[in-house]
This record gives C-alpha cells, sequence and structure tokens, in this order.
C-alpha cells in the first residue's frame, strides 16, 4: 500500500518571524532532495522498528525528517541498565511498556503529549550543533521565541529541560549515514513522567560498562502556557485550533524548518508535487509489510533484548522479609541474570544470630577463597 502524500505538513503557521539567531547554520550539502515522513500509530515497537528500516534503507545522500508519538512507554538507550534507569515494578502495575532502543543516550518517556523526531543525514553533513538549532528555530516558529541551545545540544527554556528527564537527543552514526533524534515536551503530565523514571535501586547500584542518564529538571510547555510565548513574533493574539503546543503545530513548524534548511520551496508553494519530495504518511500495515520491521519488532518487543542486553552491574542493599528477618544482598548480574561464573551473597539476620551464603559464585572464587 503507497504511503499516502500529506501537503498540509509543511504549510507555514501564520507567524513566520523568528527570534534572530547568532549564528544561523548552512544547510548541508545534500544532493538528493530532502524528504519528511510521519508516522500515524503510537505503537513504539512499531516506530522505532521502522526508525532503524528508514535509517539503513534510504539511500545515503538523502536527508529524511521522521517524526511520530508513541503511546505512554519508557525508552532506554542501547548501554543502559534497565534497573538503574527506572522501576520495572512498576511500569508493569502501570502498564507503561518498557523499550530499549538501537542508539545510545538517556532514558526518556514517551506519550502522545511528547512528539519525537529524528534528523537523518549524511555523514559528512552530520552536524549536532546545526540540528539542535534547526529545533530551537521550530520553536520560535510556534512563538516560543526564548528556547536556547546549550553546550550539550539540549533544548531549554529558561532553567527547564523540554525533553523528558534525561538527554534530549541520541545519536546513532554508521559507515556513511548518521542520525539525531530527540523528544520535545509538549503536553506531557511530568508527574506521570517523574514516577516512571524514578528507580528504588539507583542509590543501591554501582555500574561499570552502563551509561547512566544526565539527570536534569523538565517541563512541558503546556505547563507554562502563554507564559513560553514570545509577544514579539506577533501573530499570537488568537488561540489557535488545539493549542499553542499541539502536536499538529510541532510538525508544521519542524516541516517548515526543515524544507527551508535545504532551500525547498513549501509543497503549497510548488507548482507540482515530485515523488519522494514531500511529506507522507506512513502507518502500521505499510511498516508491517516490510520483513526488517517485523523481525525488528519481535527482537525489541523481547526479554533477551530489553532486559538480557543489560551490560555487567552491582546491586547491593538491605532486603526487609516477615519476621523480622532483614536480608543482605550483593548480587554481580551479567545480561539481566545470575547465571554461571556471576554470583550472589546473601547474608540472613534474624534477631541476633546471622548466616550467609554464596550463590552462583565461579569455582575459581570458591578456590580462592578456601
Amino acid at each position: 500500500m503507497r504511503p499516502t502524500l500529506l501537503r498540509p505538513l509543511l504549510r507555514t503557521p501564520t507567524a513566520r518571524t523568528r527570534t534572530p539567531s547568532p549564528a544561523t547554520p548552512s544547510p548541508p550539502a545534500a544532493p538528493a532532495p530532502p524528504r519528511i515522513i510521519l508516522s500515524t500509530t503510537l505503537s513504539p515497537l512499531h516506530n522505532l522498528a521502522y526508525e532503524d528500516w528508514l535509517f539503513r534503507h534510504t539511500p545515503a545522500d538523502v536527508p529524511l525528517l521522521f517524526l511520530y508519538r508513541n503511546s505512554a512507554c519508557v525508552v532506554i538507550g542501547r548501554n543502559q541498565n534497565p534497573w538503574l534507569e527506572t522501576s520495572p515494578a512498576h511500569l508493569s502495575t502501570q502498564r507503561i511498556p518498557l523499550v530499549r532502543r538501537r542508539s545510545g543516550g538517556g532514558a526518556v518517556f514517551h506519550d502522545p503529549g511528547n512528539t519525537n523526531y529524528s534528523m537523518m543525514l549524511p555523514r559528512a553533513a552530520f552536524d549536532r550543533p546545526a540540528q539542535a538549532e534547526l529545533v530551537r528555530r521550530a520553536l520560535a516558529r510556534m512563538g516560543v521565541g526564548a528556547a536556547r541551545v546549550n553546550e550539550r545540544n539540549d533544548i531549554y527554556l529558561g532553567g527547564w529541560k523540554m525533553s523528558p528527564l534525561s538527554t534530549s537527543c541520541a545519536y546513532k552514526i554508521i559507515s556513511h549515514r548518521a542520525y539525531h533524534h530527540g523528544t520535545m515536551l509538549l503536553s506531557t503530565d511530568t508527574s506521570i513522567l517523574s514516577r516512571a523514571l524514578y528507580s528504588p535501586l539507583a542509590k543501591r547500584m554501582s555500574t561499570s560498562r552502563s551509561i547512566a542518564s544526565v539527570r536534569a529538571p523538565v517541563i512541558a510547555l503546556s505547563e507554562l502556557g502563554a507564559g513560553a510565548l514570545d509577544p514579539a513574533l506577533g501573530g499570537l493574539q488568537q488561540q489557535p485550533e488545539g493549542g499553542w503546543f499541539a502536536h499538529e503545530r510541532f510538525v508544521r513548524a519542524m516541516g517548515g524548518e526543515w524544507a527551508d534548511w535545504f532551500g525547498v520551496p513549501e509543497p503549497g508553494e510548488r507548482e507540482r508535487e515530485r515523488d519522494g519530495e514531500g511529506a507522507v504518511m506512513v502507518g502500521e500495515e505499510e511498516m508491517e509489510s516490510l520483513e526488517h520491521v517485523r523481525k525488528g519488532m519481535e527482537e525489541l518487543g523481547s526479554w533477551e533484548w530489553t532486559y538480557g542486553q543489560t551490560p555487567l552491574f552491582e546491586v547491593q542493599g538491605l532486603l526487609p522479609l516477615p519476621g523480622s528477618t532483614t536480608v543482605s544482598v550483593f548480587c554481580r548480574p551479567g545480561r539481566g541474570r545470575l547465571t554461571r561464573g556471576r554470583w550472589c551473597t546473601i547474608k540472613c539476620t534474624m534477631g541476633r544470630s546471622s548466616t550467609s551464603s554464596s550463590a552462583l559464585r565461579p569455582a575459581r572464587a570458591r578456590k580462592k577463597r578456601a
């Protein structure tokens, strides 16, 4: 089934005046016309598997912007520890899926109030600061003129980060191609976000091989309301349909900046639409028609990928049990499991007596301690 051309995506908002940038980046030297794709599904497995397919199968010289939203879920980086970034038990009770993506970076909370963007470019044209600046200019199109880019290429408004708690962007680079993807907090309930990204084991755990998220205070644009808008941009007297910070407005703003960056006329100004140049809408049916996506969804949804890919880590602490029993535990799991070659020391204290044991300890370690 052929994706439906979506002409209105790049239509310019009423207010086009932008906050001047001290250094507006030059467009990347990409010979092929840019493309924009908008997902119509809220399934995180579909969207992440399709993003990987786009990255690996789009011609290397084609700049591509992929925009999507997910239903409520927590997405961790490729090299992160799920028990350090969140509480899998809490997510399970709240029916919030946990997904490990293929790129690096930190843990993020996704929901329909949080729009995701993925900018795929030829490797030679990849420029992190320039891509972050494009997102800032898109916010200015929406009237958010005070947004800024920090030294980590995160988007801030005042002292607040506009992405769910950890790094607002992540990257992946292969031989001739790279992508920069991130999130924009438009109307997410940040109280749910905070609980979803809380780990009760964070202070009991030490890790030597996983990447920890960089925590920062966050806020959704909808929580700031009109206070996030800059009256100097003009055209902000009447609230647009759907609100100032609707997903559709951010999509139009990102699409407009993407087209401007490459000097491409917007669809409403074209005399004719050429195949591949316009924005397209893609749904689950089109995604599932691709074998790469089907296999990717199966892998992303598996225990072996979500938990089994966890780098080696250590956890220790006291676990209270019924009958005035306290269990002191020190474990070193590998790939999410206690297996042969990994060990766990358990000490039980009942009243004044105590016992200790070691389980799954390597044979060499037992011999050395004898």
